[in-house]
């Protein structure tokens, strides 16, 4: 895992992170966000009123690199993933042991006289059940070929059917229990019908997934047909994500003990769904995706538009806690080794001598370690290699790299020596901290402030929504919801 402050690789065991110094053990339903090592916030995150299928870029925050090119974009990413979803999380919820009722015992009838009679409380007023003003989700037996012929929406030469509609609907509600996984629960049960739950007064979870799925269709479509009227075509490796997607789910089908692609697709998406209609799906699922990549990417950004987008927003960045510092990011190796845990309580006889002799012995182990290094090959190779055999820290599976540091963001002593002034490539040193000592590699500086990064991306941000917005205006798609239909697939029995 990593932490969810500084993005530090952990283990699963260590409930701080040695590297910025935070606790990751506290369980919190709100969204996690990046907060130097010495400047937490108090700002609270609630539940979002609304989730847009396209990033929403108005309120910069402080959550490190943010990658807000999602969604179309990402698209080949999670050709698969999102399918594993269901198989990995599609279960009823274990109900937990009722370790609050107590056992009757005898009582003889001059204690059950002697006790005081409880007050008489007012009968609950019964809940008032959700009743949607409409509902998309249908039975099984309600999928005939005429029902899944009906035209839901159209785009251009794209037609969404109630086929593909499945598609994109659910992907909506996978992408959603993904991004909220831990605390998705507070917000609704995830496997019960969505057109019994409230999402607001007077809409549904149902009509929520529908609104975005239809939005998602009419922004992927309108680039799709973009795409085709000027020629473009998907890159090679695109090409061969489609062309492998076929074996790709076959493979993950066998993996979770599904006879057929098919049967898998049947299990996330609904009954009528298959390998070929999912094919079309992501066929222009991909194009879409691919086309809309390509023009942001063609596009040039000058420092003086990022610095104007900063102004604009700076009363945002400023309540974020982000500086414009123009100081590089850095990226490092390191070997964490940790002293071994004393027997003896604080304030027991000789608990002291023992943690200090625990850290001596800490020391001389890193400074062991230093020393083979240094006999050989003195490579950021070798020193990889090293942190993947002795590092405690969670790192060590990718050679004890943690990249794009910046400046505060993690604990003091080792924050200093990774922007201490004239620090250069292949610079190695040690460095005790309250998690051990860190044997660290300097591999060298990105070449970006922190600042920069995350303006940079917000602003990409902004121009890919207006990309998707242009599109849509320009292919704009005509919708009759009252042909639209979904099969309950997240419905436990």
């Amino acid at each position: 895992m990593n932490c969810k402050y500084c993005g530090a690789p952990m283990d699963e065991a260590e409930a701080v992170c040695p590297v910025c110094g935070k606790a990751t053990d506290i369980q919190e339903p709100e969204p996690e966000t990046v907060v130097a090592a010495e400047e937490e916030t108090s700002e609270e995150t609630t539940a979002p009123e609304a989730v847009p299928t396209e990033p929403e870029t108005s309120t910069p925050q402080k959550n490190g690199r943010s990658g807000l090119i999602v969604a179309l974009v990402a698209a080949i990413a999670v050709i698969i993933v999102l399918i594993v979803l269901l198989v990995q999380g599609k279960k009823a919820p274990e109900a937990a042991p009722d370790n609050t009722v107590e056992e009757p015992t005898a009582q003889t009838s001059e204690e059950a006289s002697a006790e005081e009679a409880p007050a008489e409380e007012a009968p609950a007023e019964a809940e008032t059940p959700f009743v949607p003003s409409v509902s998309y989700t249908k039975d099984a037996d309600a999928f005939d070929e005429e029902t899944l012929d009906q035209v839901v929406a159209i785009v251009g030469d794209s037609t969404l059917t109630n086929r593909k509609l499945a598609y994109y609907y659910w992907r909506e509600y996978y992408s959603f229990v993904n991004m909220y996984s831990s605390y998705v629960s507070y917000l609704m049960d995830p496997y019960s019908r969505l057109d019994t739950q409230a999402y607001t007064e007077d809409q549904s979870w149902d009509q929520f997934f529908m609104d975005s799925a239809l939005d998602t269709y009419a922004t992927c479509a309108a680039a799709a047909v973009k795409a085709r009227a000027e020629g473009y075509t998907l890159t090679d490796e695109e090409r061969a994500s489609l062309d492998g997607l076929a074996d790709d789910i076959a493979g993950y089908a066998a993996q979770y003990g599904f006879a057929s692609a098919d049967e898998y697709l049947i299990e996330c998406f609904g009954p009528y769904c298959g390998l070929e209609s999912y094919q079309d799906f992501m066929e222009e699922y991909i194009l879409g995706a691919s086309y809309l990549n390509a023009l942001l990417e063609a596009q040039e950004v000058t420092e003086e538009e990022l610095n104007s987008y900063y102004e604009e927003n700076k009363a945002d960045y400023d309540a974020a806690g982000l500086e414009k510092d123009d100081t590089s990011m850095v990226n490092i190796r390191h070997i964490l080794i940790q002293p071994e845990a004393v027997e003896l309580s604080e304030g027991d006889e000789g608990y002291e001598e023992a943690v200090q002799a625990a850290k001596d012995a800490a020391k001389t182990r890193a400074e062991e370690i230093y020393a083979q290094w240094q006999a050989g090959e003195m490579t950021e190779e070798s020193f990889s290699e090293l942190a993947q055999e002795n590092s405690s820290d969670g790192s060590a599976s990718n050679g004890g790299l943690i990249a794009e540091i910046y400046p505060g963001q993690t604990v003091d002593a080792f924050d200093a020596w990774c922007f201490e002034g004239g620090r250069k490539t292949g610079d190695t040193g040690i460095v005790e901290t309250e998690f051990g000592y860190h044997i660290i590699f300097f591999v060298g500086q990105c070449g970006e402030s922190y600042w920069h990064s995350i303006v940079s991306d917000d602003y990409e941000g902004v121009r890919y929504q207006k990309l998707c917005e242009d599109v849509k205006t320009e292919y704009p798609a005509e919708i009759d919801l009252t042909k639209a239909a979904v099969y309950p697939c997240n419905v436990v029995a």
